[in-house]
């Protein structure tokens, strides 16, 4: 008979981390959400006057920021609904526990125990670490 060494239980609400995307200014706009329209002469690149209407940028769709190739660790709380333990003949317990992040943005469903935390604290420290390691920035 084995024993099942889970961590958290059914009903907890922990910490985890999440990959979200890396945003950076939108360089058409410089984070200003809209651009000015400028009077050009087709048969010349050159800008002959500005227009003084503004438009929202196209490139961030008028939100300031772009996102990068880049994953960044972020933090969520996560409740757990059902927890999901395979163990192998030597023994070895392989644990995953199901559950959500109350943002209904964030996609977190299936979580092992080393990406569970108890505290904020705990999670924030581990984004650090891996944001560290991806970029070189603890972001």
């Amino acid at each position: 008979m084995y024993e099942i060494n889970n961590k958290y239980n059914i009903g907890e609400e922990v910490w985890t981390v999440y990959d979200a995307p890396y945003m950076i200014e939108c360089p058409f706009c410089k984070g200003n959400k809209e651009v000015e329209l400028n009077y050009t002469n087709f048969n010349t690149p050159e800008v002959i006057s500005p227009t003084g209407i503004k438009v929202r940028c196209k490139n961030c769709n008028g939100e300031g920021k772009v996102s990068t190739p880049y994953k960044l660790k972020r933090t969520c709380k996560f409740k757990i609904h059902m927890i999901k333990a395979s163990i192998q003949r030597d023994g070895t317990q392989s644990i995953k526990y199901k559950g959500h992040c109350p943002d209904p943005y964030i996609s977190c469903n299936n979580r092992s125990e080393n990406m569970l935390f108890s505290t904020k604290e705990e999670a924030e420290a581990c984004a650090y670490k891996i944001n560290m390691e991806r970029t070189g920035k603890g972001v």
